[in-house]
């Protein structure tokens, strides 16, 4: 427990305290989130948890850190199900089963690049006045939640 908490909540914290004060005007910052932070999945309760304070970490941050350190953005990307070598296969066929006949684009997984382009979104000038958001890459899965 405390180690899922370390890195998925105490790791981001520390990360922006250390590396806003230093960062140049119109940076961004972002997190990288889950949409177990909302469905909770059988058995994932503590990741979950921990992806759910990421995302108030996340808007509270955005706030604090954000208005008085040059037009710094702070959001969170949450990928739904993604193939990855990170997940061990047991868990992925259990998620997978769950959450992918909830897409609602099409009935596949995501992959590495869907997620790296929502970050590069986040990235651009275009986004300059998205923060504090949680942005789904699910498919759908989330519908209005996120």
């Amino acid at each position: 427990m405390q180690e899922t908490f370390a890195v998925n909540v105490f790791g981001p914290l520390l990360m922006m305290q250390a590396a806003v004060p230093y960062m140049p005007r119109n940076s961004r910052v972002i997190n990288i989130g889950s949409v177990a932070s909302r469905l909770g999945p059988r058995g994932t309760a503590l990741y979950g948890a921990s992806k759910a304070a990421m995302d108030a970490l996340t808007f509270s941050m955005a706030y604090e850190l954000g208005r008085g350190h040059g037009g710094i953005t702070i959001n969170t990307v949450a990928p739904g199900p993604v193939d990855t070598d990170g997940v061990p296969p047991q868990v992925a066929a259990v998620v997978h089963s769950a959450l992918v006949p909830m897409t609602r684009v099409e009935e596949r997984v995501g992959t590495v690049e869907d997620v790296a382009n929502a970050v590069l979104l986040l990235c651009s000038e275009r986004s300059q006045w998205i923060s504090g958001q949680c942005i789904s890459v699910s498919g759908g899965i989330t519908g209005g939640q996120l």
